[in-house]
């Protein structure tokens, strides 16, 4: 691995991977799918069979302490009270 790779980007691209993310955020793989259970930051999408994060999304996260529910799709928000209601159960 050479030291471009090791080092955070200084702006992240719109759209980052799960390792690109875990590097930005300094999170291993599991560190990142507990904080997307806990709602700090967003779950990933796939696109092109890919899980991919909208950064800017997790940086608005990130920023906020969890999501903007006026900022959530429609099918984010039915997301996060099913979860929600889940640990509630």
């Amino acid at each position: 691995m050479t030291d471009a790779e090791r080092e955070p980007t200084k702006v992240p691209p719109a759209w980052v991977d799960k390792a690109t993310l875990g590097r930005e955020i300094c999170l291993s793989d599991r560190g990142i799918d507990q904080w997307v259970r806990d709602g700090i930051i967003p779950p990933g999408r796939m696109r092109g069979g890919k899980l991919m994060w909208r950064w800017s999304e997790v940086d608005r996260y990130l920023d906020r302490g969890g999501p903007d529910v006026q900022a959530l799709s429609v099918e984010d928000q039915v997301r996060q009270r099913a979860r929600a209601l889940r640990k509630q159960a």
